[in-house]
């Protein structure tokens, strides 16, 4: 579900509005999935989407 949620983010390059925890939450959990080889709840990700989910941490 956070993959699909990522990939569909990245699909329609909407504009969202974050609060400060909110904004610090997603760090948080973007961090942790990109820095693991399976990511959050035990989902695999490829050595390039852990790229590219460092690469949106990094642009927050």
């Amino acid at each position: 579900m956070f993959h699909n949620l990522i990939a569909t983010t990245m699909a329609t390059n909407k504009k969202i509005e974050l609060t400060a925890h909110q904004l610090w939450v997603l760090k948080y959990i973007l961090h942790e999935v990109s820095n693991r080889e399976e990511g959050a709840n035990g989902i695999y990700l490829t050595p390039k989407e852990r790229v590219s989910l460092g690469q949106i941490r990094s642009k927050l």
